[in-house]
């Protein structure tokens, strides 16, 4: 009896352990697959959670009661210059923001994530329009600190064009959240069909970057986990430090919903103030090799009221896509900071905004490229 029960559990050991292992083996081969299709390195050691969320903790970002971190302002560090209201400078020089000049917000794309002051594309945008454009981008931001970051600096520059840009994805993604990136944050709700603000003002909070917990302490360095979550669209959750979880304020649905009355938002401001307002839809690499989009339905609907609400509207994805689908992969690369020899794709690359700031300048300002040509 004795003896048939131990082999039951020799059994059973066996069995689970081959389980396990078969498992191992299939998750094993899984993450070298997606390394491989992503670009990333296979032999790579680095922790995605904490290296996400390094690239949104800096000393250069302070926080702020109306929009949860702002750049600091008049800061200069080599080739990140910035001006008033933290406003990033075109050139390695900080020069007075001027009346009537073209207000842009953005994320981390738009701001120049990576390369020189010139080489950020609404840098190249203003010397191709020869118009001052004002770039007030901030890394990490959802589209609704976009736009309520807009609305707090139209009346002390009084601008006559209003640019939002944003990667469309990440920005909806982000609005869902009181907590992104380890710091709290502003978001909305609907009421009544009509928009409510809460968390304001911000709290301030200041935690480590490293503080991420056990589980993404060893699972962090799982490309495959980041992939995963990235498109069952948990990425911030799952890039959250340990001591701020993120929050979901918001489902997917209600995020795409208040996005859209953003857009009115925007409308409003164009209407009330008489000026231009134009959203700038930007992609990642990855995106853009994707298809379709796993995110295609959210793009639809939000460029859809945005176009409804009259807002004139630059989405690159078919721009970009044409350079992959008809140059060399060598070509399409250069568009992008690329890492792990060529395997990894980061913020566009120097060549990659000025071909942002070309399909900008054509859709939004060909009088004005017509003139500095002159």
């Amino acid at each position: 009896m004795a003896t048939g029960i131990g082999r039951l559990i020799i059994r059973l050991v066996v069995g689970a352990s081959l389980i396990l292992f078969s498992v191992a083996v299939s998750l094993l081969v899984i993450e070298i697959g997606v390394r491989v299709m992503d670009g990333v390195r296979i032999f790579s050691t680095t922790n995605f959670v904490a290296r996400a969320l390094d690239e949104v903790h800096s000393a250069s970002l302070h926080h702020d009661s109306e929009v949860g971190w702002v750049p600091a302002a008049n800061l200069e560090s080599g080739s990140y210059t910035t001006g008033e209201f933290g406003a990033r400078m075109s050139a390695a020089k900080i020069v007075p923001l001027q009346q009537r000049a073209i207000l842009f917000v953005g994320d981390s794309f738009g701001s120049g994530a990576g390369v020189a002051d010139a080489e950020a594309w609404p840098a190249v945008l203003e010397r191709t329009i020869d118009t001052q454009v004002i770039d007030a981008a901030v890394g990490g931001y959802g589209f609704d600190q976009l736009v309520l970051r807009a609305e707090n600096l139209l009346p002390p520059l009084n601008p006559r064009m209003l640019i939002i840009q944003a990667r469309l994805e990440y920005g909806i993604s982000v609005a869902r959240m009181s907590i992104a990136g380890g710091a709290p944050k502003p978001y909305f709700t609907i009421f009544k069909g009509e928009l409510a603000l809460h968390n304001s003002p911000v709290p301030e909070f200041a935690s480590s970057t490293r503080d991420i917990g056990w589980m993404r302490s060893e699972f962090g360095h799982s490309y495959l986990a980041y992939f995963v979550m990235t498109r069952l669209n948990l990425l911030q959750w799952w890039v959250s430090s340990s001591s701020m979880r993120l929050k979901y304020e918001l489902s997917p649905e209600q995020a795409r919903e208040v996005s859209c009355l953003l857009m009115r938002r925007l409308a409003h401001i164009r209407d009330q103030r008489g000026i231009r307002v134009a959203l700038v839809v930007q992609y990642s690499a990855p995106e853009i090799m994707e298809q379709p989009l796993h995110w295609e339905a959210d793009r639809s609907a939000v460029t859809g009221c945005a176009e409804r609400e009259g807002l004139e509207v630059v989405d690159t994805l078919e721009p970009l896509r044409s350079v992959y689908r008809s140059e060399t992969l060598a070509s399409f690369q250069r568009l992008w900071q690329m890492a792990d020899n060529n395997r990894a794709y980061g913020h566009m690359s120097a060549e990659g905004n000025r071909l942002i700031a070309n399909i900008v300048s054509k859709q939004l300002f060909k009088r004005e490229v017509s003139e500095a040509a002159r």
